[in-house]
């Protein structure tokens, strides 16, 4: 080091002789009163030591930090250069987590994004009814390789909607320049029940075509289900008979039954009830299995119809076919709501020849029915009931008694009575209700009685009564 210290010890005056170092600097001083020149030079390296551990603590900081610097850019270096390796192909993707947007995609991952960013696009503009949007993006997007499912049931609808000329070229080619973006049959029958939702079978029955002879893709039975439906749900009977000509194989079988099922729903759909009855008959006669909700839905859609209708479809199934519960609760319930008495009578005596369970959706509507009309079956289905352990509540049986005053059915009336009667549960609106019925019936002198009975049982008589 250059400094004083150095400087004092070079111009300090040399030794006349050597003086042995002991290494101590306890010496006593020499005869001209100075200190021996080894202490000194002692006292000089002491002070440049400390002078340049001072200058170390100075630096340390200064040291550390154009490390840390040199290490930041040499791992900067080394990041860009992987990144332009992988930028050019010459090595494989690495996924660097958040610095993956620096550069860490490469030219396939930035053109799959931007397609699942269009694809995405479309698929939000068919769901608000853009289809001149979603026209617009198949014709950007179809040459450019697959698309996902939901985008080509999307392009394939607003094709049919908006483009019907161009839908089967269009599509055929697009499947044939990607066939290995799409799993077959899967995409046809994705494909032809989007066109048949569209109420255009006939387009759906040219891509089938289509398919079948350019990308040779055999059709399935379920392909023809969904082209059965389709035209029965058009009314077009003709053509449902030509393609169900056309199942053959070891599924035919299997076919059959679907395409029956599938017939009556679109006939059902189309409001050919009579065909649907028809079908429903051949189905049976074939020793195949009638679907139970094929048959509520066909008496559903009667019940919709003009009058008759349901009589007439009866009269059609005949006893071959077994009408179902809730089928049966459905029709029981629009003939309370008509007050057609005779088909009711009708619907009950299949209800017994068919051995149907006794259900309270079946017997209520019964003894409505029968209470207002006077009908003696009205008890007769009451004591049924009892026998298989079924409770008639209070609320039912008050309605039953103000049914059989509107119909002056007063045997009926007497049987609801004893009834509630022996289970203890006759209350004030009971009586109010059976005194309405003595009256209507002519009974007055029962109706009066009925004040002894009512303080009797605890009750207290309002207005109403003391008014009858």
């Amino acid at each position: 080091l250059s400094c004083g210290c150095c400087r004092i010890a070079c111009q300090a005056p040399k030794a006349k002789r050597s003086i042995p170092f002991s290494g101590t600097a306890t010496s006593a001083p020499s005869e001209q009163g100075s200190f021996p020149y080894f202490a000194m030079a002692s006292t000089i390296d002491m002070s440049v030591i400390s002078m340049a551990e001072k200058h170390n603590d100075i630096a340390e900081p200064e040291t550390v930090f154009s490390a840390l610097v040199d290490e930041l850019i040499w791992f900067a270096l080394g990041f860009a250069a992987i990144q332009g390796l992988v930028y050019f192909g010459y090595l494989p993707q690495v996924n660097f987590g958040f610095l993956s947007p620096i550069g860490g995609r490469g030219k396939k991952d930035v053109e799959s994004s931007k397609r699942r960013c269009a694809a995405k696009a479309l698929c939000a503009a068919a769901s608000a009814g853009q289809h001149s949007a979603v026209l617009e993006a198949w014709d950007h997007e179809k040459s450019k390789g697959a698309l996902p499912l939901d985008a080509l049931k999307d392009s394939a609808q607003a094709l049919t909607l908006l483009a019907p000329e161009r839908l089967v070229s269009e599509l055929t080619g697009h499947l044939t320049q990607n066939r290995a973006g799409y799993s077959q049959p899967t995409t046809m029958h994705a494909l032809l029940e989007t066109i048949v939702q569209s109420n255009r079978p006939d387009l759906a029955e040219a891509l089938a075509k289509a398919m079948e002879e350019t990308l040779e893709v055999s059709r399935t039975s379920r392909a023809q289900e969904i082209l059965i439906g389709g035209f029965a749900a058009a009314g077009d009977e003709e053509k449902v008979q030509e393609i169900e000509g056309k199942s053959t194989g070891t599924e035919a079988n299997d076919a059959t039954a679907l395409s029956h099922s599938t017939a009556i729903r679109g006939f059902l759909k189309s409001g050919k009830l009579d065909v649907a009855v028809k079908r429903m008959v051949s189905m049976q006669g074939s020793g195949l299995q009638v679907p139970p909700r094929a048959v509520t839905e066909l008496f559903k859609a009667a019940c919709s119809a003009e009058s008759g209708s349901v009589r007439r479809i009866l009269d059609g199934l005949g006893d071959s076919i077994q009408l179902p519960t809730e089928c049966l609760a459905l029709l029981l319930a629009d003939c309370l709501q008509r007050e057609d008495v005779e088909l009711a009578r009708c619907l009950d005596r299949v209800a017994c020849a068919q051995e149907t369970p006794t259900h309270h959706s079946i017997y209520e509507p019964l003894l409505k029915l029968f209470a207002k009309s006077g009908d003696a079956r009205a008890r007769e289905i009451f004591e049924r009931i009892q026998r298989d352990g079924f409770f008639a509540s209070e609320g039912l049986c008050g309605r039953l008694l103000a049914l059989c005053g509107e119909g002056r059915n007063l045997q009926f009336a007497e049987v609801i009575v004893a009834y509630l009667r022996a289970r203890s549960m006759m209350s004030l609106a009971i009586f109010k209700t059976l005194m309405k019925v003595y009256v209507n019936c002519g009974r007055y002198d029962s109706a009066c009685d009925l004040y002894e009975q009512v303080l009797a049982a605890g009750l207290e008589p309002d207005h109403v009564m003391y008014g009858c």
